[in-house]
């Protein structure tokens, strides 16, 4: 039982460096993409949708953390790395459909 902790602690301390870096990796860069996908898809109102841009960020980090939460509290957690691969899912979907106005190839 003791070994088996022991394991259990390695792959933890293992898997939080390495889980912390790959989501670093992912999030750093996604609001000045995001932000210069939005200004080139919106043309000479870029001004306004960078403004909708910071409010969606903010609505999107609040959801996150209540529905979060409400996962933590009525699944234990357990579900949270579907719910974050089925978010990462839609949102894949969603770039590969506005990749004529957002996100053309070679920018």
């Amino acid at each position: 039982m003791l070994t088996s902790i022991v394991l259990f602690c390695g792959a933890g301390g293992i898997f939080l460096p390495i889980a912390l870096a790959l989501w670093g990796i992912a999030f750093g860069g996604a609001a000045t993409q995001l932000q210069t996908a939005m200004g080139e898809a919106s043309g000479a109102n870029g001004d306004v949708a960078n403004a909708l841009l910071t409010v969606s960020f903010n609505l999107a980090i609040f959801a996150g953390g209540v529905i979060g939460a409400v996962l933590i509290d009525s699944h234990d957690g357990l579900v949270l790395p579907g719910v974050m691969i089925a978010l990462a899912l839609a949102a894949l979907v969603i770039v590969l459909t506005s990749r004529r106005s957002a996100f053309p190839v070679g920018r």
